[in-house]
């Protein structure tokens, strides 16, 4: 006798043919034979039906085993993000939530791409708030929080992209499947909701820096001028920082006094150039006395331009006066007493620093 499945045996299995139980009732012992017969054969069904059970169970379990290895080697997929793709009100520190559909590998470090220099496994742009998020994994592993250190300007719109094309660090699963690069953007609120008629104190908004320096390191440890120190180079730099509040820096260069204009870099949430010279003449030389031009731009805003004179190195280093007292001071006295406690093994810089507001 053939079966189709394991369920058309268990059938037979618990309802055998009538045929087989047909005997001829012509005596008792025929009678007797036919309800033996009868016992044999429920016995066989048991055995049989138990035997069936367990194919059925052990082919059950196969198939969630297989199916649970595919679910495994699937690539992740996002399910949902808030603030959702294309949202036009979203909170100045509103949290960005990311969930997937699976268990992902949270030993693989967050890394924000910066710039063309780094690429990590997450982006926001604009670059100013790219730095402001912090990201953390939760406990089941499935839903990933960007939270901003700061509070964004209102009707920012950002763009934000999950395992940028290059990195080397991707997001995946904790099978080991990398997530398919994805973006998707919002925007912060247009305004903060409050009602028109509320009355705000006074605030006076943090401001921003830029600063043009030279410097070069300089040790006194006796009476004697102030020496260079060992290993030390000097440095030509450049910074611009925007106001915590805004408008953010989008740009800046740097016009030097024979005219050369270098373009400033951004790194580490500053817009800045960082020259190195082997020594203090060879920075003079590259960036001498004179006038430079500093440019950059903020959003919404028109182009900056600030001139600015740095000017001729001291004819002299500042001394400390405990370690020159019963000696002939060898600088003019005004400018030792001003300087002498800044100096005492430190880096001697001269430059200009200013304010953005």
């Amino acid at each position: 006798m053939s079966f189709k499945n394991v369920d058309e045996a268990l059938c037979v299995a618990d309802n055998p043919p009538k045929e087989s139980l047909k005997f001829e009732r012509r005596s008792t012992n025929y009678q007797l034979m036919n309800h033996h017969q009868g016992e044999r054969l429920s016995s066989i069904s048991r055995l049989v039906r138990g035997v069936l059970y367990l194919l059925r169970a052990a082919i059950a379990l196969c198939a969630l085993t297989a199916t649970n290895v595919l679910l495994a080697q699937n690539a992740p997929k996002l399910v949902s993000v808030s603030p959702a793709d294309g949202d036009t009100n979203a909170a100045p520190k509103g949290t960005v939530v990311f969930e997937f559909d699976q268990a992902m590998d949270i030993t693989t470090p967050l890394q924000a791409t910066v710039s063309t220099v780094v690429i990590g496994n997450y982006q926001f742009t604009p670059a100013f708030v790219n730095t402001q998020f912090t990201g953390r994994w939760g406990a089941d592993r499935r839903i990933l929080t960007f939270q901003p250190g700061l509070a964004i300007a209102l009707n920012t719109a950002i763009t934000w992209t999950l395992n940028p094309a290059g990195t080397k660090v991707p997001i995946k699963s904790a099978s080991g499947q990398p997530l398919e690069t994805i973006t998707g953007s919002f925007k912060i609120a247009i305004n903060s909701g409050g009602s028109p008629n509320e009355v705000c104190p006074p605030v006076t908004p943090a401001p921003g820096t830029y600063v043009v320096t030279k410097n070069f390191q300089y040790s006194q440890t006796s009476a004697n001028d102030p020496v260079p120190a060992v290993g030390t180079t000097a440095i030509f730099g450049v910074t611009i920082q925007n106001p915590p509040a805004g408008p953010a820096v989008t740009g800046g260069a740097i016009t030097v006094p024979d005219g050369t204009t270098k373009n400033l870099a951004f790194q580490f949430g500053v817009f800045r150039l960082i020259e190195t010279y082997t020594s203090e003449a060879a920075v003079e030389a590259a960036r001498p006395q004179g006038s430079y031009t500093l440019r950059f731009t903020q959003t919404g805003e028109p182009e900056r331009v600030i001139p600015m004179n740095l000017p001729a190195p001291p004819g002299c280093r500042p001394q400390d006066r405990e370690l020159c007292r019963g000696a002939s001071d060898r600088c003019d006295e005004g400018f030792h007493t001003a300087m002498e406690l800044f100096f005492r093994n430190r880096r001697g810089s001269r430059g200009q620093t200013h304010h953005i507001r």
